[in-house]
């Protein structure tokens, strides 16, 4: 008879030793070690289907067949509120290296992401992102409700974009296509504002937003589809959930008007710039909409700047186009001899040293407060020694 060697008793028994320890555990304790295995939550809820991001504050923008900004209204839907403020594509925001631009301009020059963070530093707002329509977009959005019926006070003659030819509507109730509803809605007449012209395409825009699919997931379908035609910085599906969320609520929204002036640092005489009046605004969308305000971080600090000339306010913007400091036209100024800064106390002595130093004011006055009218967490007027040293050091 052969004999086992020792090796292989030695193995058999350490199997048999660590298959009675472990029934011994299985036994004594089956709930800790399940709980132990346990895989972690995340991986055991994967969905084929992503979570969508909150969106709040949805600016929508059409632009014409040569891709610039021709109407827009900023749609704001916050616990429970509906909002809607119409957007002029005269407002000059600020693309910091890139220069001072309006919207219509900037609209097919900048990245939609680009476009609404410079919209959101000009007027304090906080908007989660851009829908891009194009007319033709708008058009089949429209046609996939059945159209829409408008009410016309008095005959309209426009243009229409597919055929190039001129429209005419009379007066009263029509029901319309969606490529005659389109034209018809970013019509502006001319000498016209965008408050009134908005009276044309708040309707035409609340009709369809009210009547579009109730199914998220079918909505997401329709939108991806448009293509080009409905472009945005944020996913189709973020969009889907927000017109869902807020469907059947947009004909009786409130109006927001973004106040604007006419802005002074407009580049050529055939400009009509406007600015948006930050501190009016700050003021109104507190009480009705004060989640579409800006919020404040610590990586980038918005100051009002205002000045007598309007040529030390291109100046200031030029020197702060760069960095962490980001430029708000805050308009006229009395004339004064020093300039003059006031801060709220959530802006670190760093951030403020920074900006003299950019500046070239050594000495700027400084007052610490809670809290500031326009809005912004830094104001600064400036006075004569600014364009002194300004002038002084391009002298040299």
């Amino acid at each position: 008879m052969h004999r086992i060697p020792s090796f292989l008793k030695w193995l058999v028994g350490s199997v048999l030793a660590i298959a009675i320890l472990t029934g011994l555990m299985l036994l004594q304790n089956p709930k800790n070690l399940e709980e132990k295995y346990r895989l972690p939550g995340a991986l055991n809820q994967i969905s084929s289907t992503p979570n969508a991001k909150q969106v709040h504050n949805l600016l929508v923008e059409v632009t014409d067949n040569k891709r610039k900004f021709v109407v827009g209204a900023l749609l704001m839907a916050n616990k429970n509120n509906r909002s809607i403020a119409a957007i002029e594509p005269n407002v000059v925001v600020d693309m910091r290296e890139f220069g001072l631009m309006d919207l219509r301009s900037a609209s097919n020059q900048a990245s939609a992401g680009q476009l609404v963070d410079a919209l959101n530093v000009s007027g304090g707002l906080s908007i989660d992102g851009i829908l891009n329509l194009s007319e033709i977009g708008l058009g089949a959005l429209l046609d996939s409700v059945g159209g829409v019926t408008v009410n016309v006070p008095a005959k309209l003659k426009f243009p229409a974009a597919e055929s190039r030819e001129v429209r005419t509507l009379p007066a009263g109730k029509t029901h319309l296509d969606g490529a005659t509803a389109a034209a018809y809605a970013i019509y502006r007449q001319p000498g016209e504002s965008a408050a009134e012209q908005s009276l044309r395409f708040r309707p035409v825009l609340t009709s369809v937003l009210d009547s579009l699919p109730a199914d998220p997931q079918r909505l997401n379908t329709q939108l991806t589809s448009l293509g080009q035609a409905g472009s945005s910085n944020l996913a189709h599906l973020d969009i889907a959930y927000f017109f869902t969320n807020s469907r059947g609520h947009w004909a009786t929204a409130s109006t927001l008007n973004l106040d604007t002036w006419p802005s002074q640092l407009t580049t050529s005489a055939k400009d009509k710039w406007l600015w948006l009046n930050t501190g009016s605004i700050a003021s109104k969308l507190i009480h009705d909409q004060p989640d579409a305000l800006w919020v404040p971080d610590n990586n980038r600090y918005r100051i009002s700047v205002s000045s007598q000339l309007p040529k030390a306010r291109r100046i200031a913007r030029d020197l702060l186009s760069r960095g962490s400091i980001y430029f708000v036209d805050g308009g006229g100024a009395a004339p004064s001899l020093r300039s003059h800064l006031i801060v709220t106390d959530t802006v670190p002595a760093d951030v403020v040293q920074k900006l003299a130093d950019t500046l070239s004011l050594p000495e700027l006055d400084t007052v610490v407060v809670s809290q500031i009218s326009t809005g912004t967490e830094m104001q600064l007027d400036l006075g004569e020694d600014f364009m002194n040293i300004q002038q002084k050091g391009s002298s040299q």
